[in-house]
This record gives structure tokens, sequence and C-alpha cells, in this order.
């Protein structure tokens, strides 16, 4: 168990330093910046009772989706003034379904690979914050 909070921490640190590096990257005016870091994805989901044809499935039976982790990558071109195009994506990780409810002692019951990808139109807005 604490060999899996050290992993954490652990990728927090890189994750936190990679941030700083491209923080100063950003500060010196570059057209673009690619960051590489970690990324936890939390799945907050509970299914409803799962059904099927009459007489194979029990009732109560649910699932649940496992919280997965991944190298996340993000690209981004900075374009006139304050705005910027950012494509980010990354490892398609491996989500777990697990059985819940009546369905607990199931364990496993499934695996998709997920892919996030996304590009995004960025706007920075510059005021006495920034």
């Amino acid at each position: 168990m604490q060999h899996t909070h050290l992993n954490h921490a652990l990728s927090f640190g890189f994750t936190v330093a990679l941030a700083c590096a491209a923080a100063n990257a950003y500060a010196d005016d570059t057209k673009n910046t690619i960051k590489v870091g970690y990324a936890h994805i939390g799945f907050h989901t509970e299914s409803g009772n799962l059904s099927g044809p009459i007489g194979t499935t029990p009732p109560g039976i649910q699932t649940d989706l496992k919280d997965a982790r991944t190298l996340a990558l993000v690209y981004e071109r900075h374009l006139q003034g304050p705005w910027s195009i950012v494509v980010q994506t990354g490892a398609p990780p491996v989500v777990k379904m697990v059985g819940a409810g009546n369905g607990a002692a199931l364990g496993d019951v499934g695996t998709a690979r997920a892919w996030f990808p996304a590009v995004l139109a960025h706007y920075t807005f510059n005021g006495p914050w920034g």
C-alpha cells in the first residue's frame, strides 16, 4: 500500500517539475510549447441495475469503473495576440470494469481502451492578475 502512495507522490512531483519548466519556456514568448505529464482519470459514475433477456441477469447486478492513469501530452501553438491552439492527447489507458452490488463477487467483468483527444482554442486574459 505504501509503495502505491510513493508512486503517486513521485508522479505528482515529476508533473509539478515539468509544469514549472513549461511555465519558464512560456515566459520566453515561444511559438510552440510541448508538455508531458501524468494524468489521473477519475470516473465518478455508478451504473444502475443491469438487465438482459428474461431469466439471464439476476437482479441487483451493477458495474463500476476503476480510475486510470496515463501519460498526458499537450502541444500548444501560440497564434497572434492572446490566442493559441491546444492539442491534448495521451497514451490510451485501459479502463477496467468491475462487478458491483450483487455482482461484486464477479470481480473484473471487462476492459476497454479509452481515447481522450481534444483540440481547444485557448484565449489568455491579460489583466491586473497576469
